[in-house]
């Protein structure tokens, strides 16, 4: 596949973006990986907003705040599925 000058110009960009934050990027995602984040379902009554008990809520919960510091909206639906809606914009 050929790419478009502009593709390439994105791709480079990005590629110079995850160059520069290459330890950032490491480091968030040791933190994901140290939540125990497996579903426990075996609450009959869940806590409200975490149907799939307290790890993978406070997995969301990082998420979240995360998200919320890079600038991104953020909806929670109860605990089931978060989303961070984003536009495409130039990497500066």
């Amino acid at each position: 596949m050929t790419l478009t000058a502009t593709e390439r110009d994105l791709v480079d960009a990005a590629s110079r973006w995850f160059d520069a934050h290459r330890a950032q990027f490491a480091d968030e995602l040791c933190k994901l990986l140290r939540y125990p984040s497996v579903s426990d379902e075996s609450d009959p009554n869940p806590r409200p907003g975490a149907p799939y008990g307290p790890e993978v809520r406070r997995v969301f919960d990082h998420m979240l705040a995360k998200a919320g510091r890079d600038g991104l909206p953020t909806r929670d639906y109860t605990g089931h599925v978060m989303n961070t809606p984003s536009h495409m914009r130039m990497i500066e």
